[in-house]
């Protein structure tokens, strides 16, 4: 019986999720409050979108989200059926490099929140159009982001702890801006429909000169 409850618990809170995000109510993240563990199991069933705004300490880049879902590759994130992964800033994270975000995007965290164009900008260098298994990324591996041009991402390993064996949880990825670590609090591979959304401690910063 309480197994029941909880599936429909986690059903309700998707669906409420999705309409957070739809209708542009996301922006703190208390509004779509959830456990880590609940998106996980709540399988191919939601997009990549409604996963990044389930995880309380993404509000920030959800709003990012909301504001830039005209944007093509953007508004992919709400559709299940979309192959790519999510490598989703923390709030916390994203305001600590809030100077290299005003300094290269020449806007504050607010100004950003509030123009469409560069909030599009900054969710693209986020994404890569691969489906990413965090337990098979290696040293040296070059992915590429939804920018334009496309700004690469270097895989760097790191000497965590292995959990499970085999595996090391410390993982960077070296942009032309930033290093940022990725697996934030072992939050990797949440599934969103054809997706992945692994939370990041920093944000993936676009250049200058990137659109």
């Amino acid at each position: 019986m309480a197994a029941c409850i909880h599936h429909t618990m986690l059903c309700v809170m998707s669906i409420y999720a999705a309409f957070l995000i739809r209708t542009g109510s996301c922006s703190t993240p208390k509004d779509v409050f959830v456990e880590a563990s609940a998106v996980e199991t709540s399988a191919e069933t939601i997009d990549l979108a409604t996963v990044v705004c389930l995880q309380p300490d993404l509000g920030y880049f959800c709003t990012l989200i909301t504001v830039a879902k005209s944007d093509p590759v953007v508004a992919s994130l709400f559709d299940p059926n979309t192959v790519a992964t999510v490598f989703a800033p923390t709030t916390r994270g994203i305001n600590n490099t809030r100077y290299i975000t005003l300094r290269l995007l020449g806007t504050t965290l607010t100004g950003l929140a509030q123009d469409p164009v560069k909030a599009a900008m900054f969710v693209r260098a986020n994404i890569i159009s691969e489906k990413v298994l965090f337990s098979n990324l290696r040293n040296g591996q070059v992915y590429y982001n939804y920018l334009s041009p496309q700004q690469s991402l270097t895989v760097l390993e790191g000497t965590g702890r292995q959990v499970p064996p085999g595996t090391v949880r410390s993982f960077f990825l070296k942009t032309s801006t930033t290093t940022v670590r990725i697996g934030f609090q072992d939050r990797y591979n949440l599934i969103g429909g054809a997706g992945f959304v692994t939370v990041s401690e920093d944000p993936i910063i676009p250049p200058t000169s990137s659109s």
